[in-house]
């Protein structure tokens, strides 16, 4: 809760790859995974705690099929990483690999790709080659180069 009557946990959008994402609407979070470096937010209010119109709608990913993949299969990441620009706020990054491994875990089956994946990019999303959604970046194990891959 913000002293200012601002909304405690402010959320971003931009339809411009170019453009770093404005924080314009209001959040609480719903559930959170320190582990993964996850959250799942619910939009409430706009950022001054004004309600949210019931036409407003977003942009959206249709989902795919995590267990459609198979070794070899290309992935796109994409998310907002601390590497790659300036400031607090950066335009999104994506990189390219394939599914290279699985890895079960406590956390369920993971996903290991090739892909430089940085610190940031988790809870983006990783795309199939068709562009449906089939993952979220969650973790990475940093090589010698800093770039990981789960």
């Amino acid at each position: 809760e913000s002293s200012a009557g601002l909304a405690a946990l402010a959320v971003g959008f931009t339809l411009d790859p170019h453009t770093p994402p404005t924080p314009t609407l209001g959040a609480r979070i719903v559930e959170l995974s320190e582990d993964l470096d996850l959250a799942l937010l619910k939009l409430e209010t706009t950022l001054d705690r004004r309600p949210l119109s019931r036409d407003l709608r977003f942009p959206y990913l249709e989902l795919g099929s995590g267990a459609a993949l198979t070794l070899g299969s290309p992935l796109l990441h994409l998310g907002y990483p601390m590497t790659g620009g300036t400031g607090s706020f950066v335009t999104i990054t994506a990189t390219r690999g394939i599914l290279a491994g699985f890895a079960r875990e406590s956390e369920g089956l993971l996903y290991k790709t090739d892909a430089a994946v940085h610190a940031g990019i988790s809870g983006g999303a990783t795309l199939d080659e068709s562009g449906k959604l089939v993952a979220l970046p969650s973790s990475s194990l940093s090589d010698a180069n800093q770039a990981g891959g789960i």
